[in-house]
């Protein structure tokens, strides 16, 4: 497929996403998916830049971008919901969109595996082990890529306190100013934290946090420090003992990695 193709799947995209856009009476869960979908894209691209990542690599990165969320549009249509645990995998019901809307035309059999992988494992707890390095590094960019654009529109909506008005962002969960001992736990043990252990919105904004430790790229990590994601989203959180131990324990982990780089 050549580069210029990739316009002709943008094509694709958003006639698809704006189909459901123009039938919605409320179409702003839609346009948030169409315009982070967008966002990933660029992301992806920033991202590859700084890993010199050759041209064989970068457009199916793209492409896997592009349609990593295709499922949402469906998935919110019908469960009115973007959350996976009371509806469906997004992530396979996009793959199951982009086969049958036949998007991924134009690629060959193993490059359309390896973008539907890349698409597949992008929201799982941490990609499978075993898979192909070409897949992997696909699957990492578009974490990472994806990661970075949901940070940047939660710290957005935290900051403004505009929550009532967009429940499908911060899926629906109450803020009673407390925060879940084992979420603390798993942050100082630097483990990514599960969505089956979120229940109020302060256990959401750590797990966000703790995506600092799965982020894969020098370029992830310095796009979350030069935006601060990590500082403002501490500051819309109560300011206990137990989670300013937490800021400082996240800034050292972030001081740590840059000193790698």
């Amino acid at each position: 497929m050549a580069e210029f193709d990739f316009d002709i799947l943008k094509e694709k995209f958003s006639a698809y996403a704006d189909g459901f856009i123009a039938e919605s009476e409320d179409p702003g869960p839609f346009l948030l998916k169409k315009e982070h979908t967008f966002r990933v894209c660029r992301n992806i691209r920033r991202i590859a830049a700084g890993i010199d990542c050759c041209s064989k690599d970068l457009l199916p990165a793209e492409t896997a971008a592009l349609f990593h969320d295709i499922g949402r549009f469906r998935q919110f249509r019908e469960y009115g919901t973007f959350v996976d645990a009371v509806s469906e995998n997004h992530a396979l019901l996009s793959c199951r969109v982009i086969d049958e809307n036949n998007l991924l035309d134009g690629y060959g059999a193993e490059e359309k595996k390896r973008i539907k992988d890349a698409v597949f494992y992008h929201n799982m707890y941490a990609p499978p082990n075993g898979i192909d390095d070409s897949t992997l590094l696909l699957t990492r960019l578009l974490r990472d890529a994806d990661k970075l654009d949901i940070l940047d529109v939660v710290t957005r909506r935290y900051l403004s306190g505009d929550n009532e008005q967009s429940n499908y962002v911060i899926l629906y969960l109450t803020d009673d100013g407390k925060v879940s001992p084992a979420l603390l736990e798993d942050l100082f043990e630097k483990r990514v934290i599960t969505g089956s252990k979120v229940e109020r919105l302060n256990d959401l904004k750590l797990l966000q946090i703790s995506w600092i430790f799965d982020l894969n790229f020098d370029a992830s990590i310095q796009t979350t420090i030069t935006n601060g994601y990590m500082e403002k989203i501490f500051s819309t959180m109560p300011q206990s003992d137990d989670l300013i131990h937490a800021k400082s324990f996240i800034d050292s982990y972030i001081s740590e990695k840059i000193h790698r780089q």
